[in-house]
């Protein structure tokens, strides 16, 4: 709270709060005008401004304020005019906001990255060409992610050539097109390329020429991503991550692992024979890839765990076809949560874990727009953290009342998530993990389905995290 003289903008008072927030004494505060806490181009303007407020009213007014240590904060100022010994005086209420407006920029911009893969689901859907639909995808997941430009490499036999770049600088581009079909300027990337490997790696003298990286000094790295078709290593896609625009490493715009999946088009080329719907459900499915690096492991493994136990339990084909997009898209609303609270390497607090509780709905909000997609699919992406004694979310459903589907991807679901080493905690062992799961029976879990799990987990044994996900076993 502030007291100043309207003429002269002079303060003549402020009361504890305000040196607190400010970091000025009252003393200092004193010797001070209205003007100083006023970023520059706002000043000239200001003492107009005031004199042509209302005397006989509250007026509120959004700015922003320089603090003592130079950072700046968004205000919501309320004033009145007063007047005390003859003096015209103006008593202002700052209310601090910046937390306010920051949530509100992030939340529209969730908004926009969300409305934005929407629209690249739709692209996907409806391109035939896989050259238009691989460019096409390789713009619109530049344009989404940290990685700073694009380029799109056509691969024959042991020819590599340039076709397509986004948002790289021309030079580069100049440079990569200059040598058609060879791989030299290419480095270290040539050989995984060639094998339809994906690539990490940082730009060091190490990994390209010098000629190549005199034209990167601006990136930090590249990441290399295929474009598979029937089986096929087709295309490849190399991303540069610039350091001027996040301090996040290449790892965390793209999963650096030997079991990543391609990038959303990849499924899309692959399917580009079949119908669009399960190209518009493959888009959908891949979009947390660049939010979260476990994202992608963590999808397929479960997608392929959960068809075991699906077997396992003789559902029918169109019931396992089902489940398997279920597993898939099960945590598609997460592109609605936050980025701190979706990578927060420590545990969320109460509102945060308010936050991230919606995903469940939110991704069934999202995917029920889409007419093909059966409704057990839609069970398993809004009922899967529903829990057998009604404790879970969102709607608190208990025993039979939770669709089977959800409760059968409970199981794979937690699984996963205890045998996987995540920031905030270390991986479980396998038999830590079924030992858990067994406590919780008739809990969290239903206790039938449970034996059923514990048998069939038993059998498989502990897998190594790097390896590819659950080989089928023998029909029981």
């Amino acid at each position: 709270m502030f007291l100043y003289d309207r003429q002269t903008l002079a303060l003549l008072e402020a009361n504890q709060a305000a040196v607190d927030k400010y970091g000025y004494t009252r003393g200092e505060f004193l010797g001070m005008t209205l003007l100083q806490f006023r970023p520059e181009e706002e000043r000239a303007a200001l003492p107009g401004i005031i004199r042509a407020l209302n005397s006989n009213r509250v007026d509120s007014s959004e700015t922003r304020h320089i603090l003592r240590d130079g950072s700046v904060i968004d205000v919501i100022a309320h004033g009145r005019s007063l007047r005390i010994t003859e003096r015209e005086v103006r008593l202002v209420v700052i209310e601090d906001v910046t937390a306010q407006n920051s949530a509100e920029r992030q939340l529209q911009a969730q908004v926009q990255r969300y409305q934005a893969l929407l629209d690249l689901a739709e692209t996907l859907a409806t391109q035939h060409d896989p050259l238009e639909l691989a460019r096409e995808a390789l713009e619109r997941c530049v344009d989404l992610t940290d990685f700073a430009g694009g380029l799109y490499i056509s691969i024959t036999g042991q020819r590599m050539d340039a076709v397509h770049a986004h948002r790289l600088k021309d030079s580069l581009i100049t440079f990569l097109k200059a040598e058609p079909g060879r791989t030299s300027s290419l480095g270290t990337l040539a050989p995984p390329l060639l094998h339809g490997q994906a690539h990490f790696t940082t730009l060091e003298e190490s990994s390209l020429p010098k000629p190549v990286l005199a034209l990167l000094t601006e990136y930090r790295g590249v990441a290399a991503l295929p474009v598979m078709a029937r089986g096929n290593c087709w295309a490849r896609s190399c991303c540069s991550v610039s350091t001027g625009r996040s301090a996040r490493t290449h790892a965390d715009c793209w999963p650096p692992s030997a079991s990543t999946p391609a990038p959303p088009w990849n499924a899309a080329c692959t399917s580009r024979n079949s119908t669009r719907p399960a190209r518009r459900r493959c888009a959908l499915g891949m979009v947390l890839e660049y939010r979260d690096y476990e994202t992608a492991g963590h999808t397929d493994r479960v997608v392929a765990l959960a068809a075991q136990f699906g077997r396992r339990l003789g559902l029918s084909s169109a019931h396992l076809d089902a489940l398997r997009w279920g597993a898939y898209l099960h945590d598609t609303g997460k592109v609605a949560i936050p980025d701190e609270i979706l990578l927060k390497p420590s545990k969320l607090n109460a509102d945060e874990w308010a936050a991230m509780k919606r995903h469940s709905e939110i991704g069934h909000e999202l995917l029920s727009h889409i007419p093909t997609l059966p409704s057990t699919t839609l069970d398993v992406v809004l009922h899967h953290h529903e829990r057998w004694d009604g404790s879970g979310y969102p709607h608190g459903l208990a025993a039979e009342g939770i669709p089977l589907s959800a409760r059968l991807f409970a199981f794979v679901d937690v699984y996963d998530a205890l045998t996987d080493e995540r920031p905030y905690k270390r991986a479980w062992s396998h038999e830590d993990a079924l030992a858990e799961i067994q406590r919780t029976a008739g809990s969290h879990f239903d206790p039938d389905l449970t034996r059923v799990f514990l048998t069939l987990m038993t059998q498989l044994g502990p897998r190594p995290r790097t390896e590819a996900p659950f080989t089928d076993l023998p029909e029981a």
